[in-house]
């Protein structure tokens, strides 16, 4: 997901298809991964953990490759979505296996490793994406799931500890959702995930776009985020053990609303260092916050359906991402066309609607905007790509103000339910004599 982001720019203009087209090339994967990520954490739970491993990877490679070869931004969507349900196997099934091969009182650590490998995989995935996509092409950035998915199933073959199952026949047992620690764990994940979705989303767009940066040059840029999720996420595990869940979520929590609050601030800047503060502070929340959440969740309903409660807390993560995308992408949109719209009609330049919505691929390069101010005289056109990058900055901030706004409800939600009393969980009582 992260490797794609930096390229969505040269989609749109592969394509000539805007911001609200491409987000469903990343949202179309996060739907169905959302959507039936239950259903494989079920399925790890009742037929082998391994085996659904390897027939999620066996899916997800093979629409990779459709995804590589797509010819239109349709089919393109279709194959991701695709990809979203080879995922769904994959991604219960290793964090079910993770915590079965380490000791229960280990649960932390479990969730440290795995969200700390994905929070590595968060930071490589931006640069590896930028050198494909400037070296050969975005495509390949899908073709290389292939090799990878192959390597993988081949470790995963020589796991033989892990095949624990689970009798109980409902897809969700009522008792899962009857603790109140792990429904309250999935409603704060729901709302905090959109942040880092809408991160991967706009802070590359924002670098290609306003700032003039190649794909590589963006994925270098999301270092303060991703590289500061990953360190974050492989000590959240040893944290957690040392001074608890509230505390760390807490943090985490209010990390990701100082991220958001900061970032809507700089989103009309033309500076990538005054981005850097808002982006380090959401990729801490980011390791802190979930994988907290994820070991808190987890420890609320037990290792026997450690694959479940994984694949639920992932579902409320991804579900809240992908929906609280959609309607930031909307709150953008609206915004930008605002902008643009006002500001044109102050302008001696005279534009209809639907061109109006057009030139706003001006900064993606597509070909319908620029058959638009190829017509104009270079006076208007600069006067138009002037309105444009505007529209595009009161869009991103309006957005990351709707973020932060939902952040702070997760926030809140955090701190009064979660991980027990505000109270020091260091500081211990000492027996009396």
């Amino acid at each position: 997901m992260t490797a794609l982001a930096v390229a969505f720019p040269e989609i749109e203009r592969d394509f000539d298809v805007g911001v609200d087209t491409v987000q469903w090339i990343f949202n179309a994967y996060a739907v169905i991964f959302g959507v039936f990520i239950v259903t494989g954490g079920r399925l790890a739970d009742l037929y082998g953990r391994r085996r659904m491993f390897l027939a999620g990877a066996t899916i997800f490679a093979v629409f990779s490759l459709l995804a590589g070869i797509a010819p239109s931004a349709f089919l393109l969507i279709v194959a991701r979505a695709l990809m979203g349900v080879g995922g769904a196997l994959m991604w219960p099934a290793v964090l079910a296996m993770t915590f079965t091969v380490l000791p229960k009182n280990r649960a932390a650590l479990a969730s440290g490793i795995v969200l700390g490998a994905a929070g590595f995989g968060n930071a490589t995935g931006p640069l590896l994406g930028g050198i494909l996509t400037d070296a050969l092409s975005w495509r390949w950035i899908l073709f290389l799931n292939v090799p990878i998915a192959l390597v993988a199933s081949l470790a995963a073959g020589h796991l033989r500890i892990i095949e624990q199952r689970s009798r109980t026949g409902a897809l969700i047992p009522r008792e899962v959702f009857a603790n109140r620690e792990f429904r309250t764990v999935c409603l704060s994940v729901l709302l905090m995930s959109v942040t880092f979705f809408s991160a991967l989303l706009y802070l590359p767009q924002f670098m290609t776009k306003i700032l003039g940066w190649s794909a590589l040059s963006a994925g270098l840029g999301l270092l303060p985020i991703t590289a500061t999720f990953a360190v974050t996420a492989f000590v959240a595990g040893t944290l957690y053990e040392r001074f608890g869940g509230k505390v760390l979520l807490s943090i985490g929590a209010l990390s990701l609303v100082v991220g958001a609050i900061l970032t809507a601030w700089s989103a009309t800047s033309s500076s990538w260092a005054a981005l850097v503060p808002g982006m380090a502070a959401l990729g801490l929340g980011v390791g802190l916050f979930l994988s907290s959440a994820t070991t808190a969740g987890v420890a609320a309903i037990g290792e026997a359906q450690s694959g479940l409660a994984g694949g639920l807390i992932y579902m409320f993560q991804i579900a809240g991402g992908s929906i609280g995308l959609a309607l930031t992408t909307s709150v953008y949109a609206i915004a930008s066309d605002r902008s643009v719209a006002t500001q044109i009609e102050d302008s001696p330049v005279s534009l209809t609607d639907k061109e109006q919505h057009a030139v706003q691929g001006l900064l993606a390069g597509t070909e319908s905007a620029s058959q638009i101010t190829n017509r104009m005289s270079e006076s208007a056109a600069k006067t138009v790509e002037s309105i444009v990058r505007d529209g595009f900055g009161s869009g991103l901030q309006w957005a990351f103000g709707f973020v932060a706004l939902l952040a702070i409800v997760g926030l809140l939600i955090t701190v009064t339910s979660i991980g027990g009393p505000v109270s020091a969980p260091w500081r211990r009582r000492t027996p009396r004599s």
